[in-house]
């Protein structure tokens, strides 16, 4: 049994409100800082675990990702997003 703890889901949505915040695209690999802006503050300083641009995981479909881990294990081909495109 798998357990997911609200520390879990509080990831999830900041990833989510990146992806949303950058016109629903990853935004590549690596940390970028976030663009310092006054929701971002607003957001930080009033402990909104959900604000955008702090968390950056690739956010894609169960199917897109299934294909991508296939073409990474028959030709090592792995995106900067990786398992999303």
């Amino acid at each position: 049994m798998i357990l997911i703890s609200n520390a879990d889901i509080y990831i999830i949505s900041r990833a989510v409100n990146t992806y949303k915040s950058n016109s629903q695209q990853n935004t590549g690999s690596g940390w970028t800082a976030p663009a310092i802006s006054d929701n971002l503050l607003s957001s930080l300083q009033t402990l909104d675990v959900t604000a955008p641009n702090v968390i950056q995981i690739p956010v894609c479909t169960i199917k897109e990702a299934r294909k991508n881990w296939d073409n990474h294990q028959a030709f090592g081909w792995v995106s900067p997003n990786y398992p999303c495109n």
